[in-house]
């Protein structure tokens, strides 16, 4: 994830090469329930409408075969009908690895507490679910008349992207409860049910009832679960109401407007929630899944640096207001380049000019124009990309060798949006770069040294400046990032991590492991340690215990390689609470509802010890800190994987960061 100029040549390039977004191998299921079986369950007036205007999309712009996709309506979408045909993608022998695949649903949605026992996000967790055309909304002890439950529902994707790839489309058009069958507006339906009070769920229908139970990496088998499996849009936020008109679904309608406006083969997923914040109806939709930043339809790219590109509003006549500060890491004296869109390859050629930062707060930086330059003359919404670092070092490098000073003294040159600075003694260093049998090999500071007794990365490159320049561009990355922090621990004292083992307890019925946590947290004063031998695979649950809904964003850091890897980022929207973890709620990683990949942890050939780092970035708003991943720079990557209303808000922001050391062994023998 380079950002320096001398790689915009290549990533041009790149995108030349991109494949296209309309291929013809695209497969969809497309659900539409207007009319319920049950007489207390109101009908609808637009979802099938809705369901036939996306298809007639994928037949008649997209040139999809109609023979690729399957069409459920009304009473052909029974429970046992729309979930097999879900699974029958992963079985269809013409869909291949990595093919479009797209389930799109329209009909009312519901949610209820979930029953006790359940792993779903702490107490008072409430299940969500699709309501299909036979659903019953009382207590029935048999799986006919459930809904489908968002746990079902994951593991059913899961499932398909363990058969077919992870290129799956999830769009749904309901909403989980309902405020009355009409707004004010008596031509305006909602389509979400609030279910009778006392209803509960066939406990069967858990995966961890139902089956016996429900470096750091992703474990094979979980690869592609979860968040992992797919990328959903949803019509709005948990706490709203999705709306239709005789005409067809609100957020619908808004999507294909936006598709037909701007092309569906130009937007990424998180373009089209930013294009859908102010349709109205009090509906902010929201964009959730890992691969958020990938175009629609198209599973092998995502923009490298497309979420580093910041809004800016221009404000008090020469000054410029940016929505990130401080928690994204801005430093005083930042430099950026102002874009008129968000472009997938920003241009310096084609930029309006280029803005300093001269104060930041936590969330916004107030910037102005270089001297002399003419005031920008910007549109509705512009974007700004970092181009030159602030005041703040990044990154501090140190060696005796005078081959490798000279060529670190013209890398400092080159990549000019990071500060790197070269120091005189190694105790004050983050990296000390030493020649070694002819190669360049890069040893960790003292403190890691000392600490861990690590000497050194595994790796060595030899001295040439393309190879190193790369290395040392995603170690600044990597040491700027690892080191940003708010230190104020208030956040941080009112969230709990813990961190556990997992057992397997069974099989789903789609022959998935699931898993439930065992034995003690690990967290010992900030410190995980883990042994090797044990092949144990791990969780976290995260516990909200403020009085705000809160924004935590989870990233485990690889000294070894400089890899970082995104364990958990909560979903992107437009309104206030979207994607938040609620006063007193829980976050899972790697078991229960929260739909995120366990983790194992493994040593590198040659190593006894290992150390890495789990940050939390934790905020009282919602931040994109999707632009912090990025893979190993060395030639092999081996480690990695993967809300009351208020008027003013409260702006906070802050950190948890674990250390985990991995060492050889198992629990047994160093207890």
């Amino acid at each position: 994830m380079y950002f320096s100029n001398i790689y915009l040549f290549d990533l041009k390039r790149m995108e030349t090469n991109l494949p296209s977004t309309f291929a013809l191998s695209l497969y969809a299921l497309i659900i539409g329930i207007n009319e319920y079986a049950h007489p207390d369950i109101y009908n609808l007036n637009g979802a099938t409408t809705d369901a036939d205007t996306i298809s007639a999309f994928l037949t008649q712009t997209m040139s999809i075969p109609s023979s690729h996709i399957t069409n459920l309506r009304n009473r052909q979408a029974t429970r046992s009908a729309v979930i097999e045909e879900i699974r029958r993608f992963a079985s269809d022998h013409r869909i291949k690895e990595g093919d479009p695949i797209l389930i799109y649903y329209a009909g009312h949605g519901a949610e209820t507490l979930a029953p006790v026992g359940w792993e779903a996000g702490g107490p008072n967790a409430r299940i969500q679910m699709l309501i299909p055309y036979d659903f019953v909304p009382e207590e029935v002890a048999t799986e006919s008349g459930q809904g489908i439950l968002d746990k079902e529902f994951n593991l059913l994707l899961s499932y398909i992207a363990e058969e077919k790839g992870d290129n799956i489309t999830v769009i749904l058009d309901c909403c989980h409860s309902g405020s009355g069958t009409r707004s004010e507006d008596s031509s305006i339906l909602t389509r979400g049910l609030n279910l009778p009070e006392g209803y509960t769920i066939f406990p069967n229908l858990d995966p961890v009832v139902s089956s016996g139970a429900r470096g750091t990496e992703i474990p094979s088998r979980f690869a592609r679960a979860g968040l992992a499996s797919h990328v959903l849009l949803a019509a709005c936020r948990e706490d709203q109401t999705a709306k239709e008109t005789a005409d067809g679904g609100i957020f619908t309608a808004a999507l294909l407007d936006a598709f037909n406006k701007v092309g569906i083969n130009s937007v990424t997923y998180e373009d089209v929630v930013s294009l859908l914040q102010h349709f109205g109806y009090d509906q902010n939709p929201q964009c959730e899944g890992i691969h958020r930043s990938r175009k629609f339809f198209n599973w092998n790219y995502a923009s490298p640096y497309r979420n580093a590109l910041f809004p800016v509003r221009r404000e008090n006549g020469d000054e410029y207001i940016l929505e990130a500060g401080e928690a994204h890491g801005i430093s005083e004296g930042a430099e950026f380049l102002v874009y008129r869109h968000r472009t997938l390859y920003p241009d310096p050629e084609q930029s309006l000019g280029t803005l300093i930062a001269y104060r930041t707060q936590k969330f916004t930086t107030t910037a102005r124009l270089a001297d002399n330059s003419p005031l920008l003359d910007l549109p509705g919404s512009a974007f700004a990309l970092q181009t030159r670092s602030g005041d703040k070092p990044d990154l501090r490098l140190y060696t005796r060798n005078g081959d490798i000073w000279a060529m670190l003294t013209n890398i400092q040159a080159v990549i000019k949006r990071r500060r790197i600075l070269l120091v005189e003694e190694g105790e004050h260093s983050d990296l000390v770069l030493v020649m070694l049998d002819g190669e360049v090999v890069f040893h960790f500071s003292e403190k890691i040294s000392r600490t861990y007794n690590m000497i050194r990365m595994p790796d060595s490159v030899s001295l040439d400046f393309d190879r190193i320049c790369g290395i040392i561009s995603s170690a600044a990355d990597f040491y700027s990032y690892l080191s940003l922090g708010a230190n104020t621990g208030g956040l941080a004292s009112k969230v709990e991590v813990q961190c556990t083992t997992l057992q397997f307890q069974g099989m789903s019925e789609d022959l998935f492991p699931v898993l439930v946590p065992s034995g003690e947290n690990l967290v010992k004063e900030g410190v995980i340690n883990v042994c090797i031998d044990d092949d144990f695979i791990y969780g976290f649950k995260v516990t909200n215990k403020s009085k705000l809904a809160l924004y935590i964003s989870v990233f485990y850091f690889d000294i070894s390689d400089l890899s970082i890897t995104s364990y958990y980022q909560p979903n992107t929207g437009s309104g206030e609470g979207a994607g938040g973890l609620r006063p007193g709620g829980d976050l899972t990683i790697g078991y229960g509802s929260g739909g995120i990949q366990p983790r194992e942890f493994f040593l590198r050939p040659g190593q006894e010890v290992d150390v890495g780092f789990v940050k939390l970035f934790i905020t009282t708003i919602p931040v994109d800190y999707s632009f912090i991943p990025q893979e190993s720079p060395f030639e092999e990557t081996r480690h990695g994987g993967i809300f009351p209303n208020r008027s003013i808000p409260v702006l906070a922001w802050d950190t948890i960061q674990l250390t985990i050391v991995q060492r050889e062994g198992s629990m047994a023998s160093t207890a």
